[in-house]
């Protein structure tokens, strides 16, 4: 079931941020990459690198055993020159400031 079909990156153009009405909300971004964010009701401040991992299991019906793991990574500030979507590099639409 599933198989990481909701899995995405999610370009963020402003602040805060709940992108799919998610249980994420991300309210900051430093110079550094580092970002203060909500998941459920908990507050972290996440670097670079870091990620968030939480597993669940439920079991909908006799016939189905469901386990599902939620995923948040921090991948830090990126530019246009860094992603590549379909084999098209996209170009820098603007540079952070501290």
């Amino acid at each position: 079931m599933g198989g990481g079909a909701s899995s995405s990156l999610t370009v963020i153009e402003s602040l805060p941020a709940n992108p799919k009405k998610s249980i994420f909300t991300i309210f900051s971004a430093a110079a550094d990459g580092t970002i203060v964010i909500q998941i459920g009701s908990q507050v972290y401040l996440m670097k670079p690198g870091e990620r968030w991992i939480q597993y669940s299991q439920s079991q909908p019906d006799e016939f189905c055993h469901l386990l599902d793991t939620s995923t948040f990574t921090n991948y830090g500030l990126l530019d246009g020159s860094q992603i590549t979507l379909a084999g098209a590099t996209l170009t820098s639409a603007f540079t952070p400031t501290p």
